[in-house]
């Protein structure tokens, strides 16, 4: 599905908070939740993934068999320190971070026309997955791996650890080479893990019979 501002829905304008970009969510999927489906969501998509089963299990729809979060650390909740909002920083000092973390390639980042670009749905993006804090911590009845690079800055293994709470069946954290970016650079290895677990999803005495807490050993 495309996000506003992307692809089919590149006349939309971008989404500044989670909820409008939900809801843009929910409308793009809804005809296909008749069937069994899976989700998976990379860096601010983690959170947009997991705020959208949230929503969707308030208005009593079909979830889906599995969620895969990537790159991403988790929403923020009260339990979690605060971090810096990387949207309020200037054009200057945003592309600096972003050269620190890796959060895009250098390539973009170092382009002035491609930078001019991307910026508006870059901030978006920042703005929706940092301004979303949840009252409380939200724990869903859906099967979620963790996905990370090993090298990503902002979301190895421990980070993504984090995720553990937010499912009643953890299926673990599975670390690829690369950085933040490691879905391209691993992208076969990748479909395989993200094939194997909703597999796994989808034999619920397999997770059961794991361990305590549903838990597989991480790749």
């Amino acid at each position: 599905m495309d996000a506003p501002g992307r692809g089919h829905a590149a006349d939309a304008a971008p989404e500044r908070t989670m909820p409008g970009y939900v809801r843009h969510l929910v409308h793009a999927i809804a005809p296909y939740l008749d069937r069994p489906y899976a989700l998976f969501g990379h860096s601010m998509g983690a959170v947009a993934g997991f705020a959208l089963c949230v929503e969707l299990r308030e208005r009593g729809l079909p979830l889906p068999v599995w969620i895969g979060a990537s790159a991403h650390p988790g929403p923020r909740t009260p339990d979690r320190a605060p971090t810096p909002d990387l949207h309020r920083l200037g054009r200057a000092d945003l592309r600096t971070a972003l050269h620190h973390i890796g959060g895009l390639p250098a390539a973009v980042v170092d382009d002035d026309e491609l930078w001019a670009r991307i910026e508006p749905l870059l901030r978006a993006d920042l703005e929706v997955a940092e301004r979303w804090r949840p009252p409380r911590v939200e724990v869903l009845p859906v099967p979620l791996s963790a996905f990370c690079g090993r090298d990503d800055p902002v979301a190895r293994r421990p980070a993504m650890q984090r995720w553990a709470v937010h499912t009643e069946r953890f299926l673990g954290v599975r670390e690829f080479p690369g950085d933040h970016f490691y879905v391209q650079q691993a992208r076969d290895e990748v479909v395989a893990a993200v094939v194997a677990d909703v597999g796994l999803a989808l034999v619920p005495d397999l997770v059961g019979a794991s361990g305590a807490g549903a838990r597989v050993a991480p790749s």
